[in-house]
């Protein structure tokens, strides 16, 4: 996580939901 436009700030708050479940599936292959 790093500098990050400001449209990405406020979707990485709800992405960040919807992410952390892709992200356990990606995790798991």
């Amino acid at each position: 996580m790093g500098e990050e436009k400001p449209a990405e700030n406020l979707w990485g708050n709800v992405s960040i939901r919807g992410w952390t479940n892709i992200s356990k599936d990606v995790a798991k292959g």
